[in-house]
């Protein structure tokens, strides 16, 4: 049976700005043994066991939470099925099936019975904490990739809404100056509505369309697509206008108004390197820094942990490269190691294989103000290219329509003195004989033993007089039998840049021959850095001779002016750009201001990135030969996107977004977003509604992270970043704070004022809408704590107790930090 009895309440002064709560407590002793009274001293009580969700921390970094089940002596057991999630790639296999073993399917073992040489697990109870030190050869072999796939290390990034819709409405105006300023012929407005809707989340259905009216009651459709991505094979099935992708020198691009499939990896896994992938072992014993550099240029710092790791995916430079990995440890020992590796952009790595397939009405040519219009017969284009090996890639292509058929072949070998590519192409039509080309290709980028590269390419090509890819020639025939083009690029010194150009084309008659050459000098003093080019051109024409003199002069991070000098016409140009990344309250800028022989000209243009809007003006100035005209564009830009039942305005909605909400607690505190992309705040809360962020690409990540002015002191918003990998075009809806925003604090003693230490359970939830269970400990001077309550009537229950010992009320107007004060129970036992 149970013993009940009153507490008694003591009321202790909190910190500044805690609020105290109304606390009635009853205090009930724990079971009592089924054994009866016995004279002399009390039998020993079996230790109270409780369960507690914990942090597991491996060689000092965080991995997670798993359940133990402890007494207050220490003596714990551990949740096996959480311990080897947590594990499973951190322990090198060998080792994780010696820890199966011993773990012998008991869904908790003791920690006791776990530990061992390989696994040193130990439980820390003071600081309620278990921690491992794995020893190097307990480590697993990790693969990492010094490309830059992911901003999340180990978050994971959220789901999208599994419905959203968003759309960007954009309002140009033309304006014509006829007589300088004074006379302005205005064109009729544009109202262009770009946008996206998707359900299913990544895994769904997207459609996007582009479409429009002009004043003059004008509509215009621009395109309407339909399509389903299979993210893990990078592969888009598409129905409506489509713009399929080609491959190789030969196929045309062609918009359609069919179906398609295709794997389109820089759309869906853009982080993805197709080429043959580095290959190359580190074993790190203390934490450390590593430098990757490639041909003698850093491409990316990787911050690791002490472990095993196999290096993939370099970005290699064509042809012949050298790799160096500077490490330096925690320690400030630094060691070197070269790799060498072949690569280029032309391979595929082996088993990679890219292809298209599309069929449909072949889209005629449009204006901007009609809707498009289509021809009667159908086309195919498509294509197949395969990796074979990581030195030889091979593929094909193919595209037809009523009137004619395009056929090509692609060969692609890597040696280790350069890269060789040959293409070949038939093109044959109802209305010409069979017409051919070809393409012999050479590359090689080299780097020298200090570090410094040479890039030389070489092409070749021939061509029959009336080849014309999918296009009746209309007895034009090509100009130049074959042609040969070669440049050379060599880094001479550290500051000292020089290039060399060479085209000769053997004219078909009565088209003479073409000789063009090129010669170059850059040079960088710091920042600041001048060039010089020589060209020469000799045809049927004559001859021309051109110097061109450059100076480049950047004016801070995002800032630059560059001013320019040709020989012919005497041309002299400055421009000015200042780049924007789109964030709030950005402005981006490109000026040219020029003078030449015979004429002048200004060309400015300027975006600017509001809350709720984006504003662009353009304006081109040119008088040339005695003919001026200007010409004024002018364009506001405003998004709105849904998701989640949210509604949200802001700039640009039709890639993407995310909304971004406070919770009514933060009673209308404004919220700034900021997004990897902007370099800054991207958005903002206000009096129109939540904020929208635009997202910059799909299946790109990002880290979206939020400031709060003005909230209420000491209140939790929990992590204030999410990240987010979105589909093709995705919408998130993200709320800041939550009513489960309360932390309280209490102190726990007995009836002679001793802290009740190790004491954990749960405060259950009698009243309030949004409250839920939430687990309380005290530590070791019976310190109470328990964090993200909302508003509500909780009873407070250890474990191993059938009833509460007290009821704890947190008001709605409670402040962020609740008091309890000090609950004495008279009649606790140990």
């Amino acid at each position: 049976m149970l013993s009940t009895s009153a507490a008694t309440i003591v009321w202790c002064a909190g910190p500044a700005g805690a609020q105290a709560v109304a606390v009635s407590a009853l205090v009930q002793s724990p079971p009592l043994t089924t054994s009866p009274p016995q004279a002399g001293p009390a039998p020993a009580r079996a230790a109270r066991r409780v369960k507690l969700s914990i942090g597991l921390t491996v060689n000092g970094a965080p991995a997670g939470e798993v359940t133990v089940d402890t007494d207050a002596a220490g003596d714990a057991s551990i949740d096996t099925m959480q311990l080897l999630a947590r594990l499973e790639k951190i322990i090198s296999p060998s080792i994780l099936d010696q820890l199966k073993l011993r773990i012998a399917n008991r869904p908790f073992a003791p920690v006791s019975e776990l530990r061992s040489e390989d696994v040193p697990l130990i439980f820390d109870l003071a600081g309620l904490q278990l921690r491992l030190d794995l020893p190097m050869n307990a480590r697993a072999t990790n693969v990492i990739s010094v490309q830059d796939r992911s901003a999340f290390g180990s978050a994971t990034p959220i789901d999208p809404s599994s419905f959203a819709a968003g759309a960007t409405l954009t309002l140009s105006q033309r304006l014509q100056h006829s007589r300088g300023f004074g006379g302005i012929d205005r064109d009729p407005a544009l109202l262009a509505v770009r946008g996206f809707a998707n359900y299913g989340g990544k895994d769904g259905v997207y459609l996007t369309f582009l479409g429009g009216i002009r004043e003059d009651n004008r509509f215009f459709r621009r395109g309407t697509t339909l399509f389903h991505d299979d993210v893990e094979n990078a592969v888009r099935f598409s129905i409506g206008d489509l713009d399929p992708q080609t491959t190789g020198s030969y196929q045309t691009s062609s918009n359609l108004l069919g179906i398609g499939v295709e794997r389109s990896y820089q759309d869906i896994q853009p982080y993805r390197n197709l080429r043959p992938a580095g290959r190359g072992a580190l074993t790190l014993e203390r934490p450390s820094r590593v430098d990757v550099m490639v041909n003698g240029a850093l491409y990316r710092t990787l911050t690791l942990p002490a472990g095993q790791y196999d290096l993939r995916d370099f970005p290699f430079l064509n042809g012949l490269n050298d790799v160096q990995l500077n490490v330096t440890d925690d320690s400030g020992r630094n060691e070197r190691l070269n790799l060498s590796f072949f690569s280029d952009t032309l391979l595929l790595d082996q088993g990679v294989s890219l292809f298209s397939a599309n069929i449909g009405q072949q889209q005629d040519s449009f204006s901007q103000f009609s809707s498009t219009r289509y021809r009667h017969s159908p086309m195919f284009s498509g294509y197949y290219v395969r990796g074979v090996t990581d030195r030889l890639t091979l593929g094909g292509s193919a595209q037809a329509d009523r009137d004619n058929i395009l056929l090509t072949a692609q060969f692609v070998l890597g040696t280790p003195i350069g890269i060789i590519g040959i293409e070949g192409a038939l093109d044959n039509s109802d209305f010409e004989k069979k017409q051919y080309s070809g393409l012999v290709s050479y590359r090689l980028n080299s780097v020298s033993g200090t570090g410094r590269q040479n890039i030389l390419a070489i092409d070749f090509a021939i061509r029959s007089a009336k080849f014309s890819p999918m296009v009746f020639s209309d007895d034009r025939a090509n100009p130049y039998r074959y042609d040969i083009n070669a440049r050379y690029q060599r880094t001479i010194t550290e500051t000292l840049y020089a290039t060399a150009s060479f085209s000769y084309g053997k004219g078909r008659d009565p088209i003479g021959d073409l000789v063009s050459g090129s010669m170059g000098l850059s040079r960088s003093f710091g920042r600041v850095s001048v060039g010089g080019t020589y060209t020469y051109r000799s045809d049927d024409r004559g001859k021309d001779h051109r110097f061109n003199l450059t100076l480049s002069i950047p004016l801070g991070t995002n800032q630059s002016l560059r001013t320019n000098y040709n020989s012919h016409r005497n041309r002299i140009a400055a421009d000015y750009s200042l780049i924007g990344y789109e964030g709030l309250d950005q402005t981006s800028a490109e000026a040219t201001v020029y003078r030449e022989d015979g004429g002048k000209g200004v060309n400015v243009a300027v975006d600017h990135y509001f809350n709720r809007f984006r504003a662009s003006v353009t304006h081109d100035y040119q008088s040339l030969d005695g003919v001026t005209t200007q010409t004024s564009d002018l364009a506001v830009s405003m998004g709105v996107g849904y998701a989640d039942g949210r509604l949200a305005l802001g700039r640009d909605a039709d890639r993407g977004f995310t909304i971004v909400a406070g919770h009514p607690t933060l009673h209308g505190a404004p919220i700034e977003v900021s997004s990897r992309y902007s370099l800054g705040p991207a958005a903002r809360t206000g009096v129109l509604g939540p904020a929208l962020v635009p997202v910059q690409r799909g299946y790109q990540p990002d880290v979206l992270e939020v400031k709060i002015a003005n909230a209420p002191a000491g209140y939790d918003i929990g992590a204030g970043r999410i990240d987010i990998l979105p589909g093709a075009a995705s919408g998130y809806s993200w709320v800041i704070g939550s009513a489960a925003s309360h932390t309280l604090i209490a102190s726990l003693v007995d009836g002679k004022g001793v802290g009740i230490p190790y004491l954990a359970g749960l405060l259950t939830p009698l009243s309030g809408k949004d409250a839920v269970p939430t687990q309380f400990f005290t530590n070791k001077t019976g310190r109470l704590v328990a964090q993200k309550l909302a508003p509500g009537d909780y009873a407070l229950r250890p474990a191993g107790y059938a009833a509460p010992i007290a009821t704890v009320t947190v008001t709605e107007d409670a402040a962020s930090i609740v008091n309890a004060g000090t609950i004495v129970v008279k009649d606790y036992q140990p």
